[in-house]
């Protein structure tokens, strides 16, 4: 073989060496990149995992609330009061209510209701 046939040969095979090195390195970094990005997926799907649940736990709350609200007006009748029929209790004073207390545990019989007593 010829040496300047040798020197040729032997540039092609340390340019390809080269290119071969540099492609190696890109791969470890490209996939080192696609793992943390897939961490990083991991940890959101989990977060999404977590709201889904508690959206599910919410829905199942309020299914039943207006699940009881539907039954409440179809089988009772029942419907919202009206202004004139809503009445505004006000709780006893504490003084109010330390007596009632008071009375009830010395055999009194008196009931103990906040704001009002029957007697």
């Amino acid at each position: 073989m010829n040496p300047l046939n040798r020197k040729a040969v032997t540039t092609v095979l340390m340019v390809a060496v080269c290119v071969s090195a540099l492609l190696t390195i890109y791969s470890v970094q490209a996939s080192r990149q696609s793992f943390s990005d897939l961490h990083a997926l991991k940890q959101a799907e989990g977060e999404l995992q977590r709201q889904w649940a508690q959206l599910l736990v919410e829905q199942g709350a309020w299914d039943s609330l207006s699940r009881i609200e539907r039954l409440a007006r179809s089988e009772f009748s029942l419907s919202e009061p009206k202004p004139d029929q809503i009445a505004l209790v006000r709780p006893a004073s504490p003084a109010q209510l330390s007596q009632r207390v008071s009375d009830a545990l010395n055999g009194g019989r008196q009931t103990i209701i906040a704001g009002s007593s029957n007697e």
